[in-house]
């Protein structure tokens, strides 16, 4: 039986022997997926984890939550594009309704 622990940046492995569980550490070695402005994804294969940092917020998560989590955002991303393009028409509605109203 193997038992894996995962730490901060390395990973304990437990090993059943015949007198206990024998302990092996080994550090991470992570892969960086994508780093700009503060934001960081970083991969350990050996963990088969994800951590997602922001600042000095840090995630660790399954891959596939990773793409759950860009699928969602970038739903979110296309809804507040959608909402900011109906502001900047009815803001320029009431602009264009004003300068009517103005010059009658």
């Amino acid at each position: 039986m193997r038992i894996i622990i995962i730490c901060n940046y390395y990973v304990i492995f437990l090993m059943q022997t015949e007198k206990g569980f024998k302990m092996n550490e080994a550090f991470c070695e992570k892969m960086i997926l994508a780093d700009s402005l503060g934001v960081r994804l970083t991969y350990c294969p050996d963990c088969n984890i994800v951590e997602l940092e922001i600042g000095a917020i840090s995630l660790r998560l399954n891959p596939d939550v990773i793409q759950r989590m860009a699928n969602i955002m970038m739903k979110a991303s296309l809804q507040l594009d959608h909402i900011e393009a109906v502001r900047a028409i009815k803001s320029n509605q009431a602009e264009q309704s004003a300068r009517m109203q103005m010059t009658h």
